[in-house]
């Protein structure tokens, strides 16, 4: 794995936090200054029935809201690893290595996948599934997802949100649902919780889903209490538009938005997502 990589891992500290929205946003804003970036998740349980692009194959849907912020085509390298559940059993489902069929798997968690509790030999395969994307993906800036929760698995048994960004060394940012109960506890437990290699990749964290300043103010002060993880930015609520239908086009306007708010946050200095793009001051400005 190419480890002079630019870009970023974007981490929750729970299920649910808007890692997805989070990656979005950042992969628009990046289009919008003229920097290509890629999109990867390394592991992904995926909704078989999110209508927002139908023309998808299921298997590819993993990275399908991060491909579509990015304005490009998803592709296997972009998500190697896809469980599609069973309808029956929401504890098992369908494994995809590369987009090719490779078994049946447990789930773990919201959206993740426990490799303890598959076999060695499929272990291997799904970690040289990885490593193959990231050769396919190339040496440009790369926006990690994280799968699930960060801590949630023993790291070496966790794909996505240990192995693959510590074999990276990007920097990473964890995401803190502001407007759910538990997640600022779930900072608090990081420390505790993730191996130290990956712990020296944390540059911060981001309140996500913030209602108002006064929310936002309230809810930085519990996570600085309980945590001495700095806070790089908050994001506003990420609200649809109505009657959104789940379509690609209802979409394009909320991939926009949130652009535009990550950039008044600063939140792409503070990575060093911006240097050496043209006019990034002004845009920043916006």
């Amino acid at each position: 794995m190419n480890t002079e990589r630019v870009g970023v891992t974007v981490l929750g500290v729970s299920a649910g936090s808007g890692k997805t929205s989070v990656c979005g946003h950042i992969l628009r804003s990046l289009v919008d200054l003229g920097v290509p970036a890629g999109p990867f998740k390394a592991v992904a349980v995926v909704d078989p029935d999110d209508p927002a692009y139908p023309e998808v194959p299921v298997p590819l849907r993993g990275a399908l809201h991060n491909c579509g912020a990015a304005r490009i085509r998803p592709r296997w390298w972009h998500n190697p690893v896809t469980v599609v559940p069973d309808r029956k059993d929401g504890h098992r489902g369908e494994l995809y290595l590369c987009g090719v069929p490779a078994g049946d798997v447990p789930i773990r968690g919201q959206d993740s996948v426990d490799l303890h509790r598959v076999s060695p030999r499929l272990q291997r395969e799904c970690a040289d599934a990885v490593q193959e994307a990231l050769r396919r993906l190339g040496p440009g800036p790369l926006v990690i997802e994280g799968a699930g929760a960060v801590g949630e698995l023993n790291p070496e048994h966790d794909l996505a949100n240990h192995l693959a960004p510590t074999a990276e060394r990007l920097p990473v940012l964890l995401v803190v649902n502001a407007a759910r109960s538990g997640h600022v506890a779930a900072l608090a437990g990081v420390r505790h919780l993730v191996a130290p290699e990956l712990l020296r990749l944390v540059r911060g964290h981001v309140l996500n889903q913030v209602r108002d300043a006064e929310h936002g103010r309230a809810v930085a002060e519990r996570a600085r209490r309980g945590s001495d993880i700095p806070l790089l930015a908050t994001l506003p609520e990420a609200l649809l538009p109505d009657g959104y239908d789940g379509t690609q086009e209802r979409l394009q306007p909320v991939y926009d938005r949130g652009a535009r708010n990550l950039r008044r946050s600063g939140l792409l200095e503070r990575l060093g997502l911006c240097r050496g793009v043209p006019g990034r001051e002004a845009v920043a400005a916006e």
